[in-house]
């Protein structure tokens, strides 16, 4: 414990001395992030997973293969039984739309068969591009040419689920995992590098696993300023969204101290300029699978099934959840749990590098 509080006073007189850089890294460049509206707007989004749910207990199993044989024309859809469950699974962003199913959609009638097209409203990339989808919906069931050969009129309705919130907003959350991931991949292995040159003086004068926990528990530390910086903003530019949720703010820094014990170890384990070639493709490599700004399935069935398997992702869904949905703790526990056992799998990894460093040949 005393090498510990020490390297926490190392640590602490080290940030004072690069207080400028600091400021730059955690309190503009999250503001400059909160402020920005529209790099991203023009995105559209492919083979999106869309949940289709019968409406009622009238429907038929044929009115649901009919729905489902139009929507895999614009969207992948996945039968879900029960509007509650659909609505679970569009709050975990496990889906982007509900599609309600009314009965008697290839009946003979006057009146039309009124399905309705749920997105919500705080994702907000895929809200105009499911109007598109929807309208093509439309068509696609009123086509007599096409899969349905409808004998009534069928009406797609487009309702965007509170809360609705605007690009700006949207933001904010995606502004906090891509730091953290620059952080944790960049800053923090950094000065695990500085202390590689130090290692026979740390085998006989300190532990290096304290030297590390203090670096970890000083970037943790460090990375709760943006958390306030983005509040700030976001109070003072009036957006209705909840940076210190506490799904937000829990997730946000199990992420962190994810990618850093990523980072870290590479550090620990490689020479400074491979190591930071490697951390760098991480950075790369984690944004690309990840989806961390736009949803899973945005861009293709084949990268939404690849970002499952990145904790990134579930970080950034979870984060998002808390910031722009206020949601609670409970309803993300899935997400939640993988990125805490990637963020104990990268501390174990890394403690016990620096184990296997430290009893290294001398």
């Amino acid at each position: 414990m005393r090498d510990l509080l020490t390297h926490l006073r190392k640590e602490s007189y080290w940030a004072r001395r690069r207080l400028p850089a600091l400021l730059l890294l955690v309190v503009v460049l999250p503001a400059v992030f909160a402020v920005g509206t529209v790099a991203f707007e023009g995105v559209v989004p492919e083979d999106t997973p869309v949940a289709v749910v019968p409406a009622s207990e009238d429907v038929t199993e044929a009115d649901m293969q009919v729905a489902e044989g139009v929507l895999a024309l614009a969207a992948d859809p996945r039968r879900v039984d029960s509007p509650e469950r659909a609505a679970a699974l569009l709050h975990r962003e496990r889906v982007y739309a509900v599609v309600r199913v009314p009965a008697n959609v290839t009946a003979d009638a006057a009146d039309p068969a009124v399905f309705e097209y749920r997105v919500s409203g705080s994702v907000v990339p895929y809200v105009k591009p499911s109007r598109a989808i929807a309208a093509q919906v439309e068509r696609g069931l009123n086509d007599p040419d096409g899969v349905v050969s409808p004998r009534r009129p069928i009406e797609v309705r487009h309702v965007v689920l509170a809360p609705s919130v605007g690009l700006r907003e949207y933001l904010a959350p995606a502004a906090l995992v891509l730091l953290a991931v620059l952080v944790g991949l960049g800053f923090l292995p950094r000065l695990v590098a500085d202390e590689r040159q130090a290692l026979p003086r740390l085998r006989v004068e300190s532990s290096l696993t304290s030297v590390l926990a203090a670096k970890l528990i000083a970037g943790l530390a460090l990375m709760v300023v943006p958390l306030v910086t983005v509040a700030g903003v976001v109070t003072y530019l009036s957006y209705d969204v909840h940076p210190l949720n506490p799904l937000a703010v829990v997730a946000y820094l199990l992420l962190v101290v994810h990618v850093a014990g990523v980072g870290m170890t590479v550090a620990l384990a490689l020479e400074r300029r491979t190591a930071t070639v490697l951390n760098l493709g991480l950075v790369i490599g984690l944004l690309l699978a990840g989806n961390p700004v736009y949803p899973r399935g945005f861009f293709s069935v084949v990268r939404g099934r690849v970002a499952e398997l990145v904790p990134l992702h579930h970080a950034a869904v979870a984060v998002r959840a808390g910031v722009l949905r206020n949601s609670a703790v409970a309803p993300l526990a899935t997400e939640l749990g993988v990125v805490a056992l990637a963020a104990l799998g990268s501390l174990v990894a890394l403690f016990g590098t620096a184990r296997l460093v430290t009893e290294g040949p001398q």
